[in-house]
């Protein structure tokens, strides 16, 4: 039986998600009642997109139709996450879809972090989500930067020199990208961290 996995970060971007598995079914939606952030990952050494349960909160992305074996590759993908259940109430389908009586999962941090200089965000993984936000429109896109939080956090400029393992072969959205995070007072370029 297929289940659902909510992808709120890199797993937007498909480039980025094929390279754990390739799903047939991928749609967008909307999940109530969790917010998402930035995080630090000390497993990583640098800060990902997270989510905690939060009353009044939504966020975009995607729904990912899994197998059970492809559900298992990745748990293992999404280390230090834990997978929990999402409601189908709070769940707003931006396509057409029927999850019938599927499991729905989301990814939660099991010990979540606020980002610093040791454990900044990266370029490379802000243009791998972006990139897969703008598959879905400027809106889509605009949304995903209004609704995420700790943006102030410390940045490594490494777009150059890609750290992010799953990092884009090419960025060809580099400049509406920085245009988009510019327009919405996003990218504290002042913070960012030049790579060594």
């Amino acid at each position: 039986m297929l289940q659902y996995v909510f992808g709120y970060g890199s797993l937007i971007s498909r480039e980025a998600r094929n390279q754990t598995s390739e799903s047939q079914t991928v749609v967008s939606a909307r999940v109530r009642g969790f917010q998402r952030y930035w995080s630090a990952f000390p497993l990583y050494g640098w800060s990902p997109l997270a989510v905690k349960e939060s009353a009044g909160a939504s966020c975009n992305g995607v729904l990912i139709a899994l197998t059970p074996q492809q559900l298992e590759m990745f748990d293992e993908r999404e280390g230090g996450y834990a997978r929990q259940i999402v409601q189908h109430s709070e769940i707003e389908l931006l396509e057409d879809l029927d999850l019938g009586s599927s499991l729905v999962w989301i990814y939660t941090p099991l010990h979540p972090l606020l980002p610093g200089e040791d454990s900044p965000i990266l370029q490379s993984y802000v243009d791998v989500t972006l990139t897969g936000c703008l598959e879905y429109g400027p809106a889509f896109a605009r949304e995903f930067v209004k609704t995420t939080e700790q943006w102030d956090s410390p940045w490594l400029d490494d777009r150059a020199r890609p750290t992010y393992v799953r990092s884009l072969q090419n960025v060809t959205r580099a400049a509406e990208i920085d245009s988009l995070l510019s327009e919405l007072h996003a990218a504290p370029y002042a913070r960012r961290i030049p790579i060594k």
